[in-house]
C-alpha cells in the first residue's frame, strides 16, 4: 500500500485507436489519466449515492422472488438467474432501465453477451492481459462490439430523455449529467459511456458470480442458511424493511458473503505493472520497470497457514472474535490500495439483498444435480462452474420467514 507509486498501473492493454470505450475504463487507463477518471468514478459511488440506489436494488430482488414463485421445476439453475438479477440491478442503477431480464429481453441478451465465454471472446480478453501486440495487430476488442453498439444507443437515448424531461432518478445517469455540466473535457458519448459500461459489466459479472456461489454453499450448509434466515427475521423486524442500515446490521450474512468470496474470488488473480524500479524490502531483489506482477488469489485464499481447512465453507473465519488473528493481505477479493475495486460496496449490497429476499421466501436445498464438490471450468480468467451451471432446489416457505 505504501509503495503504490511503483505499481500504479494495471497490466491490461490500451487500444485507443480501435477500442476507445474500453480503453477509457478504469481497468485499462494508465496514469495520470487514471487518477482523473478514478476521482470522477468515486463520486458516483459514495455511500450517500449508493443509499439512493437501494430502492432500485430492492425492486430487482422482488422481481427475482416473483420469478422463482412461478418456477415449478424440481431443479433451479441459479447461476443464470443470478446473472439476470444482477443485470437488472446494474442496468437500473447505471443506465436508468428496467430491462426485464427474467423475460429474456433483447437488452438482457446484449448485456449478457458483453463478456461471454465463447472461445473467441476468451482469446480476445486474454490477449488484453497477456499479449498486447496481438491486441493492436488484429484490432481486438475487450467487449463484444455488437453489444457495445446496442448499449451505446440505449444509453445515449436515455441520457437525451433525461435531459429533456429534467427528472431525477437517483441513478448513475443523474451523476454523469452533473459531471458533464461541471467538466468541459467530459464527453457523455465517450467518458460517460465508458463509466456506464464498466458499471454494468464489472458489476453484473462480479455480483452474479458471488451470488450464485453463495447460494450454492447455503444449499449445502443448512445450519448456516438457517442462522442467516433468523438474523434476517430479527433485523428486518427491528428496521421494518430492507435499508442500507438494516443490511449493514446483518453481521452473519456478511461473514457468509466474505467466505464465499474467499472460496470463489471472481477474478482469481491481481495484476500490476511496475512503473519504476522497486527493491523488495529486506532483500536484494529488484523488480525492474515494465515487469508485470501477478498475485494468485486462489493460492492465498486456500493457504492453510492463513485459512485452516481451506476447502470448507466456514463463515466464522470472519467473525469479530477472529479479527485479531486475521491477515488482511491474505484475503484480497476486491484488491487492495488505490487500485482496489471501486464498486465493492454496491456489489456487496446487490448480493446481500438478493440473499435476504430469497431466504425470506424460500429454502435452498441440494438437488440430485447439485455438484459436491463443485468443479470449475479451466478456460478464461473468471471463475466459472463447469457447464456454466449451478443447480440447486428452491422450495417456497409456507409463510415466509418474516
Amino acid at each position: 500500500m505504501n509503495d503504490f507509486d511503483h505499481f500504479d498501473d494495471r497490466t491490461v492493454a490500451g487500444n485507443m485507436d480501435h477500442d476507445k470505450i474500453s480503453t477509457l475504463s478504469l481497468l485499462m487507463l494508465k496514469n495520470p489519466e487514471w487518477k482523473i477518471s478514478r476521482s470522477r468514478f468515486t463520486a458516483t459511488l459514495s455511500i450517500a449515492k449508493i443509499k439512493n440506489m437501494i430502492p432500485l436494488v430492492v425492486k430487482a430482488s422482488e422481481d427475482f422472488v416473483t420469478y422463482l414463485e412461478n418456477v415449478q421445476e424440481d431443479v433451479t439453475e441459479c447461476r443464470e438467474l443470478s446473472i439476470k438479477y444482477a443485470i437488472d440491478v446494474l442496468s437500473s442503477c447505471a443506465l436508468g432501465l428496467n430491462p426485464n431480464s427474467f423475460s429474456n429481453s433483447d437488452f438482457y441478451k446484449k448485456a449478457r453477451n458483453l463478456q461471454n465465454s465463447t472461445t473467441s471472446r476468451v482469446i480476445h480478453s486474454a490477449c488484453y492481459f497477456f499479449s498486447h501486440s496481438l491486441v493492436r495487430l488484429f484490432h481486438l476488442t475487450f467487449l463484444e462490439p455488437a453489444s457495445v453498439k446496442f448499449l451505446k444507443h440505449v444509453f445515449l437515448n436515455n441520457v437525451d430523455n433525461r435531459k429533456k424531461l429534467r427528472n431525477s432518478r437517483g441513478d448513475l445517469i443523474d451523476l454523469l449529467l452533473k459531471l458533464e455540466e461541471d467538466n468541459e473535457s467530459f464527453r457523455m458519448d465517450e467518458n460517460g459511456l465508458a463509466i456506464g459500461l464498466e458499471y454494468l459489466t464489472a458489476g453484473y459479472v462480479s455480483s452474479a458470480t458471488t451470488l450464485s456461489f453463495l447460494l450454492y454453499e447455503l444449499c449445502l450448509h443448512q445450519t448456516v442458511q438457517e442462522r442467516i434466515r433468523e438474523e434476517i427475521k430479527s433485523v428486518l423486524g427491528t428496521h421494518g424493511g430492507i435499508s442500507y442500515e438494516s443490511v449493514q446490521e446483518m453481521k452473519y450474512l456478511d461473514m457468509a458473503f466474505k467466505e464465499a468470496l474467499r472460496k470463489f474470488p471472481v477474478l482469481p488473480f491481481l495484476d500490476r505493472c511496475c512503473t519504476k524500479p522497486y527493491t523488495i524490502p529486506n532483500t536484494d531483489i529488484t523488480i525492474d520497470k515494465g515487469i508485470n506482477v501477478y498475485i494468485p488469489l486462489m493460492g492465498l485464499h486456500y493457504d492453510p497457514k492463513y485459512f485452516p481447512e481451506p476447502e470448507k465453507f466456514k463463515p466464522e473465519r470472519f467473525s469479530p472474535e477472529n479479527k485479531d488473528n486475521f491477515n488482511d493481505f491474505a484475503y484480497l477479493p476486491f484488491g487492495e490500495g488505490r487500485r482496489n475495486c471501486i464498486g465493492s460496496l454496491l456489489g456487496a449490497l446487490t448480493v446481500k439483498i438478493a440473499v435476504i429476499q430469497l431466504l425470506t421466501y424460500f429454502k435452498l436445498e441440494k438437488s440430485a444435480k447439485t455438484p459436491d464438490p463443485i468443479v470449475l471450468e479451466n478456460v478464461g480468467f473468471f471463475l466459472i462452474p463447469q457447464k456454466e451451471e449451478i443447480n440447486i432446489r428452491v422450495t417456497k416457505l409456507v409463510k415466509g420467514c418474516c
